[in-house]
């Protein structure tokens, strides 16, 4: 992670993974495993499940 507005640290940061490719691919792959892991359609079919559950529980409580 670089800090806002440091374009210093970003190209410092850049100019690191392009020399580091172990690093760069190791980044990768974590990156992919996050993605896949918050993002995949069982992950967000769960998260709205959810939502829906917590949306009629609000519903049911108001309408008492």
């Amino acid at each position: 992670m670089v800090r806002p507005n440091d374009a210093e640290a970003l190209r410092e940061a850049m100019q690191r993974l392009h020399d580091d490719r172990a690093l760069a691919d190791r980044l990768g792959r974590a990156g992919r495993q996050r993605f896949e892991r918050l993002f995949s359609a069982q992950a967000l079919g769960s998260r709205l499940s959810e939502l829906y559950q917590r949306l009629a529980r609000a519903h049911r409580t108001r309408s008492h």
